[in-house]
């Protein structure tokens, strides 16, 4: 099982749209995948979600949500931290049924699930920076840095997955920071503009502070009695996507086998 991250500091390069397609693409190849939407935007969320509204719901994703008691990555965490246990975490997945995942009704494919965006996740930064600033006095908060891996990872590991997708929220902050630490690869989108570029550059330079901060504080956080164990280097980026191209066959054919290779 790999877990890939996808990540871009700046809005609008289609991030959102690249986890979509890129997890519809590797069930067709019959890969099981789980989506994680971990942007308060919860656009992901309703990308999949929109195919299943039912009259009823009046267009109001969120319905679906509650019909189904759906989990997110937000209420995970919260759950986590208050009772340091997911044994629920499994129901509050949703295994998208075919209309969602456009399959076709093709018997050869892999699963899709999905855990659900929330409004809120971003507040997740505040409870991790206050967790990581006082793990020294607080032990028991040497859980909560690696909390968002350890979640990721429990629901793939119990899903039997192949391969996990994060969609992540623009502004980088803690939360992204501990979900691209437990992943294996990240995909970074981009358009060919100059700020897309410029973001690139803000994202490698934040990234490089971030893996200097975390490795800092590996050895209290490997002392955590919950999450174990704790990864121990930075994952690997996969490349580029160029989401607006000329040639948008030509980009799909060249990243699509590298990542299938991969995982």
């Amino acid at each position: 099982m790999k877990v890939i991250t996808v990540m871009q500091t700046k809005g609008g390069v289609a991030k959102t749209t690249t986890t979509y397609l890129l997890a519809i693409a590797l069930s067709r190849r019959g890969q099981n995948v789980l989506v994680i939407d971990a942007d308060g935007q919860m656009d992901l969320t309703r990308l999949f979600l929109e195919p299943m509204l039912e009259p009823q719901d009046d267009g109001d994703t969120m319905s679906i949500i509650d019909r189904h008691g759906l989990i997110s990555l937000f209420e995970a965490m919260q759950k986590f931290r208050q009772e340091n246990r997911l044994s629920d975490l499994l129901t509050k997945t949703l295994d998208l049924p075919a209309q969602a995942t456009y399959t076709d009704g093709r018997d050869d494919v892999g699963k899709i699930h999905l855990m659900v965006g929330h409004p809120d996740t971003t507040s997740q930064d505040e409870h991790i920076g206050a967790a990581q600033s006082t793990l020294w006095s607080f032990p028991i908060n040497r859980n909560v840095p690696n909390a968002p891996g350890y979640i990721v990872r429990f629901a793939a590991t119990n899903l039997a997955v192949d391969i996990v997708l994060i969609d992540t929220n623009p502004n980088q902050g803690l939360l992204n920071a501990y979900l691209w630490w437990a992943s294996d690869f990240y995909l970074v989108p981009c358009a060919p503009e100059p700020p897309c570029f410029h973001a690139i550059g803000n994202l490698a330079n934040r990234l490089q502070k971030r893996t200097a901060s975390i490795l800092s504080i590996l050895p209290e956080l490997e002392m955590a009695k919950t999450i174990k164990p704790v990864r121990q280097e930075a994952p690997v980026c996969l490349g580029l996507v160029m989401t607006t191209h000329n040639d948008c066959k030509k980009v799909v054919t060249s990243v699509f086998p590298c990542l299938l290779s991969c995982c």
